[in-house]
């Protein structure tokens, strides 16, 4: 499965607003620097404030296996 989080991908400091995009941008990131993980921004949909896809990497693939 997959999991999608808006409002990653905050265009300008003035998304930052807790009204707008706060800091989820900072989730985004942290999950893409976890290697167990594929993460795909979609930056140009939901508004423009990215669209995030979420979803944990097959083990059982041989090309996922380093």
């Amino acid at each position: 499965g997959a999991i999608f989080l808006h409002d990653c991908y905050p265009p300008n400091e003035e998304y930052l607003d807790q009204n707008l995009c706060g800091t989820g941008y900072k989730l985004r990131q942290e999950l893409e620097a976890d290697p167990r993980l594929d993460v795909f921004t979609f930056v140009r949909s939901a508004i423009n404030v990215g669209l995030t896809m979420v979803r944990k990497k097959p083990e059982n693939l041989a090309y996922y296996q380093k």
